[in-house]
C-alpha cells in the first residue's frame, strides 16, 4: 500500500523470481470509480526481476491500484502484483508495499 499526496511521485517496485530470469514488464492502473484499466508508461526496469513505476496521482480518480506483469520465455504471471494507492497528507512517498513478491516457474 502506498500513500500519496496529489501531485506528489511515488517509485512503485515490483519484484519477480523468475526462471528463466530474464522479464519483461507491464503495468496498469484501475481506479475506484470505473472499470477502465489504463496502461502505465512511465517505468524502468532491470532486464531481469525488477521494475519500478513512476507514478504521480493528480485527481481523485488517481487512486485506486497499480498492477504489475511479468512475461518470460515460459510465459505471464498467473496473477500481478498489486498496490494500492491511497491519497494521504503526509511527507512520505513511499511506504512499505504489501504482497509485492510474485513468482514465474515452469510447471
Amino acid at each position: 500500500m502506498y500513500g500519496i499526496a496529489r501531485h506528489e511521485e511515488a517509485n512503485v517496485s515490483c519484484a519477480v523470481e523468475a526462471d528463466p530470469p530474464e522479464v519483461a514488464f507491464r503495468w496498469s492502473f484501475n481506479n475506484t470509480v470505473s472499470a477502465e484499466t489504463i496502461d502505465i508508461l512511465s517505468y524502468s526496469s532491470d532486464g531481469a526481476s525488477r521494475s519500478v513505476a513512476r507514478y504521480i496521482p493528480r485527481t481523485r480518480l488517481d487512486y485506486g491500484a497499480l498492477y504489475c506483469f511479468a512475461k518470460n520465455a515460459v510465459g505471464i504471471m498467473k496473477e500481478p502484483c498489486i498496490f494500492t494507492i491511497i491519497p494521504t497528507d503526509w511527507d512520505q512517498k513511499e511506504l512499505e508495499p504489501i504482497n509485492t513478491f510474485n513468482s514465474i516457474s515452469p510447471p
